[in-house]
């Protein structure tokens, strides 16, 4: 779970720091109610090229038939099969994967592959598809404490503090991580914004999470208005 959150992070922090903030500003939270089928896609930024590219693509048709499309670190990933989909709450839909063919270039074996393999489930929330971490009840107030557990239960996690800093640590009850005020957060209704002047633009306010019934879902990919 933490290269997930770690890699989801970055992508979405690098992408905004380029669109460019001269001011204080929260990301417009474009979220809308819509339904499961269509296309989802990310662009991702390209340290080589300095372009905005297509990072992530996931189509979901009718049929139940799907295609997903990466490009990460220079290596493509194509793959298609079929999906089913389960109400898990009235807004939020787990989407199983089962792949029937996959093709990866410009080499299948390089160390990149597996990154840019599709997860065998994910989540869908309003237009987005994401990730879902389940978390204790929490507190309304802009600032907190808690801490989201990897799911290896070796004592790894990502730590909200009611400080308003987060960051991802690999020992929660003896945290030794010099990094960990370099990130900023704060809620507001049900996002959780997050902030780093590492990553960002002075003073954006990325949205990171947004806070559900059943834990926080992270965005990442956004569907395509038809």
């Amino acid at each position: 779970m933490n290269r997930k959150i770690i890699n989801t992070t970055i992508l979405i922090l690098m992408i905004i720091s380029i669109t460019g903030c001269s001011k204080a500003n929260y990301q417009k939270d474009d979220s809308y109610e819509t339904d499961i089928i269509g296309t989802y896609n990310t662009q991702g930024f390209n340290a080589e090229t300095n372009e905005l590219i297509l990072q992530y693509q996931y189509t979901l048709n009718a049929n139940k038939t799907f295609k997903y499309y990466s490009f990460l670190s220079n290596t493509e990933c194509n793959q298609q099969g079929n999906f089913i989909i389960e109400s898990i709450d009235d807004d939020i839909y787990k989407i199983s994967f089962n792949i029937e063919d996959t093709k990866i270039k410009p080499n299948e074996n390089s160390a990149d592959a597996n990154s840019t393999k599709m997860s065998s489930q994910i989540f869908k929330y309003k237009n987005m598809l994401g990730y879902i971490y389940e978390t204790e009840e929490l507190s309304a107030s802009s600032t907190f404490n808690c801490v989201i557990y990897d799911n290896n239960e070796n004592n790894s996690g990502l730590v909200f503090t009611e400080d308003g800093y987060t960051h991802v640590c690999s020992n929660v009850t003896n945290c030794q991580c010099d990094y960990a005020n370099n990130v900023q957060y704060i809620r507001k209704d049900n996002i959780i914004y997050w902030y780093s002047n590492e990553l960002s633009n002075e003073n954006f306010w990325a949205i990171e999470y947004y806070v559900t019934d059943i834990g926080l879902f992270q965005p990442l990919a956004y569907k395509i208005k038809q």
